[in-house]
Order: C-alpha cells, then structure tokens, then sequence
C-alpha cells in the first residue's frame, strides 16, 4: 500500500500497531534426506533436509542493485535462491522526521533492503540496499531515536548469529548514507530462535540514567538479555543493562514501549498467557511491578506488538497486537498505562501465517490517524496489511474502524518459501491449521527459525483412529522371545524369568527397573520443591531433602506421580499395548511400529490429559500439564496423526524428554530406538533439541541397561547427537565438565537458566549425574538442591542413575511410596519376556 499524508487533527494518542510478519518457513517435504547431517556446522549455520518448495511469485516491481552497501565479516556465504531451505523472512517499517516512510526487508540473497514512500507511491531508496550477509530467517528491528540526532538504526543478525546494525542521520532515503553500528564490535551472538526487539522512550523526559534505545535478544542459552543504547552525538554507547528484569522468564517474545513516564514489558508467561510488567522510569531505580494478565492462551509462536499514545496529564490507551492458537491475529484495546491500566475491548482482525511477525510504522501519538499493520498470511512470504484508526482516545466512548481491510502489500517478496497446502493439517472449522508449520521460539523461543530441519516424525505417516480404537494395521506386535540376550553392541540383556520377583535380582532387570523407578522417584523427591530457587532451597535445607514428602507448589501426596511419571506411564502402556495388542492397541500385525507407538501413546496422553486416569476424576485436568504438551495434544487430537502435533519449533523445554525412558528399555535395535525416541517426543515437543535429546538420552539408559560403564553410556548418546544435532552434542559435554555437588552447594550460575526446564539444561543435569561416581540418592538430592524444575531435572537425571546403580539404590521407603512402583515392576516384567 501506499502510506497517504495523515492530517493529525489530535496529537495527544495512540497509534495503532502495524502487523509486519516474519513468515513461517514450512516444512513441503519434496524429498527428504535422513542421514548424517548435522544440524549446523562450525559457524551455527543449519544444513536443511527438507527440498524445498514453490517461491511466492515476484511482484511487477524489480528492485536494482545498489553498489553501496554495508558488509557483515562473516565465517559462511548466504544462501541462494535455490537453496533448498525454508525460512521465515524479516521486515519493518518506521517513520522519520521527513515524513518520509521506510520500509526494510530481506531477500533471497541475504541482503537486506530498503523501499521507501513519501506517501504516495514505493519507491527503491538509494542505496538500495543497506547491508548484506544477513542471516537467513533474520528479524528486522528499524528504530528512529528522534531529536536531538533524528537517527535511523536498522538492527538484524548476520550469518554468524552476531548481532548487527546500520544506521543513518539523512532523513532522505533516495539519497541516505548508511554506516555500520559499534553494536556489531561486541559480538552479541543471538540464538537460533532469531528474536531481538528494540525500543525508545517517548520523550527525552524521563530519569537521565536510562538509554536512548533499549535492545533485547535471546542469547544461544536461551534467556532475553538486555542491552541500552546511549547516543551521545551521532555515536552510540552500547552496555548491559544488570537491572532485574520480568523478561528473564519469559517463554516467547518481548514486547516493550514506553510513553508518558512508564516503561512496559509484556512477556509470554510458561502457560502461554500474555502479561505486562511496568516500572517508573522518571524515578531512579524503580522496581518492576505487575499490570495487566491476558487469560486468553496465545500462539506459542506469537510476536507481540503495541502502539501507545498520552500525555502526563492522560494515559490515554495501549493497542496489543498478537497471534492466538487458532492463527487469528487479535487486537487488545487497553485503556490508561501502568496502575490504571484495563482492557477496554478486544477483535479479531483476520488470520495469519503461524507465528507471523507484526509491525507498524506507528509507534505513538497517532490518534484519529490511519495506521497501517503489517503480517503475513496464507502460509506465503508475501506481506499483507490493513489499515485502521482509533478515535477520541482521551473521551469516554473509544471506537476503533478498520478502513482498509487485508490487503496485498504491492513490491515486497521477504526470504521465504510458500506452503504446500498438501502438508497442511486441516486445522478443522477455524481456519489454517499449523500442524505443519514448526515455528520457533523458546526456551530458544521466539520469532523465528532460521531452518526448518524436518523432525524424524515427519516422515512417518500414522494410522488415522478414533479415540480408544486403531485399525487392524495399528501396532506391530513383538516377536515372542523367552531371552533378552546380553550384547552391548545392541545394547540388549539376558533375563532368564517372567516372575517379577525372581527378575529383580537378575542384574539387566534390575537396571531396567532402576531406569523406570528413578525416573518415579526423582520425581517425587522434587515435586517438594517444584518452582523453588536455588537460595530458597539452600536456606530450608541447606544439605538438601532426603525423604519424599509431597507436599509443593501443588500439594502431592508423597510419592504421587506429577505430568513427569504420569506420561511416563502413557509411553510405557503404549509399549504393553503395542506389544501385546490389546488395550488402546486392540490387533496388532502390520508394520510401522514408530509411527504407531507414537499414536497409542498420544492416546493415553489424552487419557491422562481428560482425567481417564488413576485418582483422577473423569473429566478433570491435570494441574500440572504443561503448555507445550497442551499444545501438542490439543493438535493430535484434531488430526489424529503425531506427526501433524507438537507445539512447534522453539518450544524446547523438557517435557519429552522426561518421559521418554521407556523406549530405551524395550525398543532393542538402535535405529528404532532413536526413530522412536524422536517420533513419541513430537507428540507435543518436535523441536530438533528435544527430538535428539530423547534419542541421546535413550541411547545412554539402553547403554547402561546392557552393562556399559557410565563414561561409556554417555559416549553411545554422544554419538548419536553428533549425527542429529550440535546443540544437542553440546549440551552433553557441557554435561561432561559439571558437578552436581557444586551447583547444589554454590549455585546454578552456569546454568544461565538456573535449571528452569530447557530441555538442554536437563540434559546437561542428567549428563552430570551420571558420571558423579557417589550413590543415586546423594546425586538426585544435589540435582534437586539445584532449584526450578526440580521435579523434571530429578526424574531425567533418575533415569540414568537407576539404569547405572539398578532398583537396589533406591531407598525401599522411597519405593513403597511410589505411585505406580507396583504396576511399573509387573508391566516392565511382562515386556521383557
């Protein structure tokens, strides 16, 4: 569209936020490679396995060449058009004091470029592009900084993930001069979700100690760090910004703005609701306080965006903008800022692409004025817009029209590739479904990914079912076999009876057992102390717990199962059902036993999910599940097929990977192990970390169950990730160089996440357990000392420690309190015969 010259008939408001989408690299699996392929090489670049799709057809607008051009140093050339990868691509708008409208965005060669309105027709800047050696998938964050230096910066992540900028004082594109940004000097490596938002105050009235630009990106550990920007003539000074912050915790995007003296924050909380955190920024130091919490669950791949307008005599109103979990894109209208702050009303604007970025140009102070948003939709990279005003935004009655509605935006083609609408996941009645769309961000979570490596799952095509039926074909039963025979090489073990008392003493039973209850009792002992830091932990107990006495932030009983144990559970079942064909599996024969095992334990997911379950009342939900798992099974229940479920690229915490142990204990060929591994991960996680971390840590309890040493185990898992995936790989040698007993007596400080549930920080835990050579319970104790999700942390690491020490190391006080200890021994006895 064409930006048209807006009369302000009142400049005491708010503009309304444009939505500028980042598009949603979609897995069309023309060809798929499975193989050694790593997920990155040595410079963090990913190597795809998906052949790639249909580009979005060129617009009549070609854009020039320009020669002048700023140049990242970086370790890797872009890819070209015909790369067979598939990304999101980046965009911004804003507007400077020549009235002048800019817009930039990322081509297929990786530069990035500007098109520019004086507010009639798009027109090629000069140069017409800015930079190059942007990394594929890249964000755009354009930011005026206004009087006194009136300063355009341009911010984006290069080929080498560091995060760079551009930046001009001429306020006339058909002839600016671009410079790069001592912001690229300090090599601020941005992680894999690609996320980094920036913001400026409204006035230069507000306490001197704060910066003129304010910057958050996600750092390759996967927490929000937080930079200031001090302008001091046309330089800019660059510093970490040490203040507590609400964005340390949150599981997706930042969204920030500050207008009329208060600084927002609005962060995506662990249930994926939207929640506003503000301060004062005209006084020193202010601390954070909470505002606003939206109920309403969001995308878990949603960007967020705001325009604000006010004075200091009105706080006049707040539009939100945000991706809900059925691709509609929403506004929030929100009357006052800070203490007055309420939701006044709220509408859906149209459908999206999944996790599509949003953008204006508008960021305050555009009261009755046409404000355009920007996103994408149709699972394409072409840009879309609609256009709307607010008016009397200081009296009672506020109304909102929308005056232009979704539109094509003319010119621009982002880096992206269209969708196959054959991939696509019906998504039933309300409208594009997202079942094929992995999207990031978290704990590497945000906007957007900057490859879209197929998940193993994907490539299994599963049975459709009805709840509690399969088809004929469902499961492939096990070939009856009256020994588990001992042979490392296939990390299988000898076990001469069925009796489950007299297998306990068999050495091989024993360590599978030992895997099975460990993984119950971590997760008992933790459950006490479930959300708790390290230093609370540490001043209650300062040499740790060691009884299982329930209670915790949801008061189990002691030894109750929490989400950890009770999937367990399911994926345990799903192999009893498989295996003998019976119960949710009611025939078995056929073939595709990954795929299919991964349909009957997503079906005792939703069992456990819908209260069918042990001391659950029908119909109750569990309190615990967590937001990814909600997502996952709420997207296998519309399709019915696993590998059309999890919650998307960027959803990595731990909820598959402390569930997974079952497989290692009955699955005795190893590329079915990992398939498997990875298959029943992407029920609810198919994120690359969690797919590979199940089939690593699998390969090291099978490695132990078969009699491998620990150092031995965890090489085999080692392997493993070394052909899957480097982040993976190494989070397990990180695992490799840590002491359970120093992060419980000193503190998590390197664990940048403090233990809070990413799944690598899990893994890194259990990594470290193991290799600690003292007994299971002083272990598991440490690893609970550690703080955050103790539970999980206490129920992955107990897995391994079971499978190395046997059933024998765990306390019978412990186990007599287990849940499920009973049932677990009699199940896994009838599996191993």
């Amino acid at each position: 569209m064409m930006p048209k010259r807006r009369r302000h008939r009142r400049w005491v408001c708010i503009a309304i936020p444009i939505l500028v989408v980042l598009i949603v690299a979609i897995v069309v699996p023309v060809v798929v490679v499975v193989g050694d392929e790593n997920d990155s090489d040595s410079s963090g670049n990913t190597t795809a396995i998906v052949t790639a799709v249909t580009t979005v057809a060129k617009t009549s607008l070609t854009i020039a060449t320009s020669t002048t051009v700023v140049t990242s140093t970086v370790a890797t050339s872009t890819a070209s058009p015909t790369s067979t990868e598939s990304y999101l691509g980046g965009f911004d708008t804003v507007l400077n004091s020549g009235n002048y409208y800019s817009l930039f965005y990322t081509d297929q060669e990786g530069n990035l470029r500007h098109i520019y309105s004086g507010g009639t027709t798009w027109d090629e800047a000069s140069p017409n592009i800015v930079a190059s050696g942007v990394k594929p998938g890249s964000p755009i964050q354009a930011i005026y900084t206004g009087s006194p230096y009136s300063t355009v910066y341009v911010f984006y992540v290069g080929n080498d993930n560091v995060l760079r900028a551009v930046t001009t004082s001429e306020m006339t594109p058909s002839s600016a001069s671009w410079n790069a940004d001592s912001i690229g000097n300090l090599n601020l490596t941005v992680s894999n979700s690609l996320f980094i938002r920036t913001c400026t105050p409204a006035t230069s009235s507000y306490y001197s100690d704060n910066p003129d630009i304010y910057l958050y990106f996600r750092s390759p550990q996967g927490q929000i760090v937080q930079y200031g920007g001090w302008q001091d003539s046309a330089e800019m000074t660059w510093e970490p910004l040490g203040r507590e912050s609400p964005v340390e915790d949150s599981v997706g995007v930042v969204e920030c703005n500050i207008d009329v003296g208060v600084e927002s924050l609005w962060v995506i909380t662990p249930n994926y609701m939207l929640e506003e955190w503000y301060r004062n920024t005209t006084a020193s130091n202010d601390s954070w306080h909470k505002g606003i919490v939206y109920s309403t669950t969001v995308h878990p791949n949603t960007s967020l965006l705001t325009v604000t307008a006010g004075d200091s005599s009105n706080y006049g109103r707040t539009h939100l903008f945000y991706q809900d979990t059925d691709l509609n894109l929403r506004r929030i209208d929100i009357d006052g800022r800070g203490p007055s702050a309420h939701i006044d009303s709220e509408e859906i604007l149209t459908d999206g692409t999944p996790g599509t970025r949003l953008t204006t140009w508008a960021e305050r102070d555009y009261c009755e004025t046409e404000v355009d948003v920007y996103y994408q939709k149709d699972n394409t990279s072409a840009l879309h817009y609609l256009t709307f005003v607010d008016t009397d935004y200081v009296s009672a009655g506020h109304s909102v029209t929308v005056t232009d509605g979704d539109t094509l935006m003319p010119i621009v083609e982002t880096w992206g590739k269209k969708v196959d609408p054959a991939d696509q996941d019906d998504g039933g009645s309300s409208g594009p479904g997202s079942g094929a769309i992995q999207l990031p961000p978290a704990n590497d979570f945000a906007s957007s990914r900057m490859s879209m490596r197929l998940p193993v799952s994907n490539l299994l095509k599963t049975h459709f079912l009805t709840r509690g039926l399969l088809p004929a074909r469902s499961c492939l039963v096990l070939k009856s076999a009256s020994t588990y025979r001992a042979n490392p090489a296939s990390s299988t073990a000898t076990i001469a009876s069925a009796n489950p008392s007299e297998m306990a003493t068999a050495p091989t039973y024993s360590r599978a057992l030992g895997a099975l209850l460990g993984v119950h009792a971590g997760d008992a002992l933790g459950a006490s102390f479930e959300f708790r830091s390290w230093a609370d932990i540490h001043a209650l107990h300062p040499h740790g717990q060691r009884e299982i006495l329930g209670g915790g932030a949801f008061g189990w009983p002691a030894g109750h199962a929490t989400d950890d144990t009770d999937l367990t559970r399911a994926v345990l079942l799903a192999y009893r059902d498989c295996r003998t064909g019976t119960g949710l599996a009611q025939s078995g024969g056929g073939a595709g036993w990954s795929d299919e095992v991964a349909t009957v334990a997503a079906e005792h997911m939703l069992r456990w999910r819908d209260g069918e379950w042990p001391d659950r009342a029908p119909g109750s939900r569990p309190v615990d599940i967590g937001r990814a798992t909600e997502v996952g099974l709420e997207r296998y229940q519309r399709s019915r097929d696993p590998s059309k479920a999890g919650a998307g690229h960027g959803q990595a915490g731990n909820g598959s990977l402390m569930r997974c142990v079952a497989t290692a204990l009955l699955q005795l060929d190893r590329e079915k192990r990992i398939r498997e591994s990875q298959a029943i991960s992407a029920i609810t996680h198919d994120d690359e970390r969690c797919t590979v971390s199940c089939a690593a840590y699998n390969e090291m309890v099978a490695a132990l169950v078969a009699g491998k040493s620990a150092t031995e185990a965890v090489e085999d898992g080692l392997a493993v990730a070394r052909e899957l995936s480097r982040d993976v790989e190494d989070a397990i040698v990180r695992g490799k160089g840590l002491k359970p007993a120093d992060l419980a007596e000193n503190g998590p400080q390197a664990l940048v996440g403090k233990g809070g549930g990413y799944v690598l920080e899990s893994l890194i835990l259990a990594v470290a357990a193991v290799l600690d050579s003292r007994p299971l319970v002083d272990v598991l104790v440490d690893i609970v000392r550690v703080g955050k999700d103790t539970d999980s942390n206490a129920a992955i690491a107990g897995g391994l420690l079971g499978a190395r020490d046997g059933v024998q190391a765990i306390p019978d006080d412990w186990v007599q309190k287990l849940q499920f200890a009973e049932e677990f021994r009699t199940v896994l006895a009838s599996l191993l015969t």
